[in-house]
């Protein structure tokens, strides 16, 4: 399956501001639990409210990531300049309620939306962070888990 993504050219690294912007900005997240076996509904409805978001003011960009280990899981990634981009921009707009007419029937619980900034001090800088290390994914770590 393809993954839904869509990322505003210029977006943010970890610390440093995306050209034009005097902030790093902030996280939007929201873990999606799906009514069982929308899935495939959803992702199409998603591609098409996408579009809606991405034209709001003081987007930077997300992401929609499915759940590995959970059926009908995802996790929503937004970026954007400010809480109140967000917040007071996006969720009381005409395209919000166009939003939520294609998503929110698909919740089931309807998720708990929370906001994050990055902590300069214990953040790598996107392109900085060293390459990972080839793990055996067969071996389970000392204490019985794979690791992450």
């Amino acid at each position: 399956m393809e993954t839904l993504s869509y990322v505003q050219q210029g977006m943010p690294g970890a610390l440093a501001p995306a050209a034009g912007h005097a902030t790093p900005g902030i996280l939007e997240t929201a873990p999606l639990q799906l009514r069982p076996g929308s899935s495939a509904e959803f992702e199409k409805a998603f591609a098409q409210a996408q579009a809606l978001i991405a034209a709001m003011p003081g987007y930077r960009g997300h992401e929609l990531q499915r759940c590995l280990e959970r059926p009908d899981h995802y996790l929503l990634l937004v970026r954007w300049d400010s809480v109140a981009h967000h917040e007071q921009g996006f969720r009381k707009s005409p395209e919000y309620q166009q939003w939520r007419a294609l998503l929110h029937h698909f919740y089931e619980p309807f998720p708990t939306v929370l906001h994050y900034e990055a902590v300069p001090t214990c953040t790598a800088p996107r392109g900085l962070a060293p390459a990972p290390q080839p793990f055996n994914t067969d071996e389970p770590a000392g204490d019985g888990l794979l690791p992450i």
